[in-house]
């Protein structure tokens, strides 16, 4: 995920991270994530997902089958 500052992050991998990359319905929406950066790292941990449906924001819930 670049930014402005040019550097690039990775996404720790758990379901709501997971959600964005593996499920079609997910990933092809706006997306609003709320991350947890690593100290000294370039990896992000997705805490909160949601989406913009019709203008507004809605809570996105992802479950994954195991």
């Amino acid at each position: 995920m670049p930014n402005e500052d040019r550097r690039l992050y990775l996404f720790l991998e758990n379901n709501l991270s997971g959600a964005i990359f593996q499920s079609h319905r997910v990933s092809m929406r706006e997306l609003i994530l709320s991350v947890w950066l690593f100290s000294d790292s370039n990896i992000l941990d997705v805490i909160t997902l949601k989406s913009i449906k019709k203008g507004e924001m809605q809570d996105l819930k992802h479950y994954c089958v195991i």
